[in-house]
């Protein structure tokens, strides 16, 4: 646990160049606006790589998408660039953990997810509570 608070600390928004590179699925083509660079199946129907940019063009978030949903870990910053939640989805649902970060990297709260419905919440040296 001391491992992966230490690493929350430490996580930094990715700089996204204005000519940065995916690695797109095939079939997919980039695109790039101004809130978003991500792999386009077609019809704004996203594939691949994603990643959420704020106005000034920072980074908000960091995931994959699978047609057209969310989907694995997602990373999300403030717009300081400091790490504040990680989401792991599935087909656009939260599935598995959901943790939020404090300011200092420290663990804020952390819940569990299974197919959207909530399983577990817990606190740094807190109870878990059970949702089912």
């Amino acid at each position: 646990m001391i491992e992966l608070i230490v690493m929350a600390a430490l996580a930094k928004a990715p700089v996204i160049a204005p000519d940065h590179k995916l690695s797109c699925p095939t079939g997919t083509k980039q695109v790039r606006t101004s809130s978003l660079v991500a792999c386009d199946e077609g019809g704004r129907v996203f594939h691949g790589p994603y990643i959420s940019l704020y106005a000034d063009g920072k980074v908000e978030a960091v995931g994959q998408s699978e047609h057209g949903f969310r989907s694995g870990k997602w990373s999300f910053y403030d717009a300081k660039g400091t790490l504040v939640g990680e989401t792991e989805f599935k087909r656009g649902n939260f599935h598995g953990r959901r943790v939020f970060y404090n300011p200092d990297g420290s663990l804020k709260s952390e819940e569990t997810y299974a197919t959207g419905q909530l399983v577990t919440v817990s606190g740094p040296g807190g109870p878990t509570r059970t949702t089912r």
